[in-house]
């Protein structure tokens, strides 16, 4: 018979999946409330490498909307129970491959990793995002590519698309203002005015 699902478990995983969909939608104090809720349940363990873990989920989905890592919690939790799993997974979010031991990636990322460390060109790096079925891992695929400068349109739009499909707004725009910029870097002026429109739109 298998062994029933601890309370602070399954309270805590159903809010961090509730945190994914009101961040990405950009309900931001609703997400906080969340992650707030999944904390609190984690806390209950007294284990140091599960908040860790949770502040890296929160780290990879506002990095799948392109800001800035905020890393200072999880590096204070890591510094109390290191786990070259959570490490891993950190320093691939952070774009330092080099860092990253394969043997401790998500399985969905793994392919896509070999592809960056080897540098593919772009179509062979779209062709590794294609392959990833989760979109919100697809999104941070991409997220990691764009803080190592190697997107192109192509990628861009992928993401795009991605976000549009799943009706989140919050990377959607971070996307959007993307491609505009990769577009005016290269003087493409009619180009960059349609996103504009596109922004507009959404933020109206």
């Amino acid at each position: 018979m298998a062994k029933p699902i601890p309370d602070w478990l399954s309270v805590s995983v159903s809010s961090i999946e509730s945190y994914k969909k009101y961040y990405l939608s950009g309900r931001t104090e609703m997400a906080e409330r969340q992650f707030t809720r999944a904390l609190l349940e984690a806390k209950k363990t007294g284990n140091p490498e599960i908040l860790a873990r949770l502040y890296l989920i929160k780290m990879a989905v506002t990095s799948a909307t392109l800001e800035e890592l905020e890393t200072k919690e999880y590096e204070r939790l890591n510094a109390l129970a290191p786990s070259p799993i959570n490490e891993t997974y950190f320093a691939f979010l952070s774009g330092n491959l080099t860092a990253a031991d394969e043997r401790f990636l998500p399985d969905q990322y793994r392919s896509f990793f070999k592809a960056v460390k080897e540098r593919k060109n772009p179509i062979s790096l779209r062709e590794e995002i294609e392959k990833i079925d989760e979109p919100l891992s697809a999104l941070i695929a991409v997220s990691v590519l764009t803080r190592l400068h190697l997107e192109d349109e192509a990628i861009l739009k992928r993401a795009i698309e991605i976000s549009s499909a799943q009706g989140w707004e919050r990377p959607l725009l971070a996307y959007l203002r993307r491609i505009k910029g990769y577009y005016e870097q290269r003087n493409e002026g009619k180009k960059a005015k349609l996103i504009e429109k596109q922004i507009n739109l959404l933020e109206q």
